[in-house]
């Protein structure tokens, strides 16, 4: 309460757009000095929440302020040029790469197929998990939709949307998983027998996912992370069940034995899976929200 921030688009004193902090209490209380003091420090906080910060956009739910007696400010955030504005600011290197990374869309496949080897590179170099022939891969937006996804292994190629290049590495690593458990035949087929898992999708869905997050990680990118893991409020989801399960096999017992497991379908009991990676409490869960 003791500070009040007014922006000018422009103003006589400085002749260009200013931001000014002040003390609003008679005399001041020294507050304003002490953030011009660390104003680098503050800006520089700014721009590593940006980074950190899985959204793409600033929207109300997170910036509004509701003591500020000036709404307008908060309605909203153009994180694209707020990385832009602070990169250059402060000098930061590489935010154009990151701004690209995040906001512009792949459109060229040569791009689409080079950003595919290197995430072919990972999968193979740190997970151990290579595909002798890669299906080839078409980037068509069209041929996307109609099949209603944003990226499918069809069992010859790999379809994927003009999309953002951080989301096409996690796509990528997802459908060409897929072709590694089932175009090479490396999944055990009891793991997708509904005789003994509740969905034939559980452990081919949930270890590309798995699949998707490791990728991710080696590359960095702690902000698309944060979206795995995130139960459907809906029903049971294969995809973020099979996930937990299989992180919680990587935490225990590390992510060699995650592709061990996928490949053979030993080493764990299933029913004990389950439960101590805290499905069926999961599903209890839900059963009771649903006849609530």
């Amino acid at each position: 309460d003791e500070i009040d921030v007014i922006y000018c688009e422009a103003h006589p004193q400085v002749k260009s757009s200013a931001i000014f902090i002040y003390d609003n209490r008679p005399g001041g209380l020294g507050i304003a000095d002490v953030i011009w003091e660390n104003v680098d420090r503050l800006l520089d906080g700014a721009y590593q929440l940006l980074l950190d910060c899985p959204c793409k956009e600033g929207c109300p739910a997170c910036l509004k302020i509701f003591e500020c007696r000036v709404p307008s400010p908060n309605e909203g955030l153009d994180k694209r040029g707020a990385i832009e504005l602070l990169g250059r600011f402060l000098k930061k290197e590489g935010w154009e790469r990151v701004i690209k990374f995040r906001y512009d869309k792949v459109d060229d496949p040569e791009r689409a197929r080079q950003i595919r080897d290197e995430v072919l590179r990972i999968m193979r170099n740190k997970l151990g998990i290579t595909i002798e022939h890669p299906a080839p891969l078409v980037l068509s937006s069209e041929e996307a939709e109609k099949h209603k996804a944003d990226g499918i292994w069809t069992g010859d190629k790999v379809i994927v949307k003009e999309v953002t290049e951080d989301y096409m590495v996690w796509l990528l690593a997802h459908e060409y998983t897929h072709q590694w458990e089932f175009g090479e035949e490396n999944i055990a087929s009891a793991l997708c027998d509904t005789k003994v898992v509740p969905d034939e999708k559980l452990f081919s869905e949930g270890f590309a996912e798995w699949v998707g997050f490791k990728v991710l990680d080696f590359y960095g990118l702690g902000y698309e992370m944060e979206k795995f893991g995130r139960h459907s409020p809906h029903g049971f989801s294969p995809y973020s069940e099979g996930f937990e399960i299989l992180k919680w096999i990587e935490d225990q017992d590390g992510a060699h034995a995650v592709v061990e497991f996928i490949r053979t379908g030993e080493g764990y009991d299933l029913r004990e899976l389950f439960e101590r990676s805290g499905m069926i409490e999961r599903i209890a869960e839900l059963q009771v929200k649903r006849s609530v």
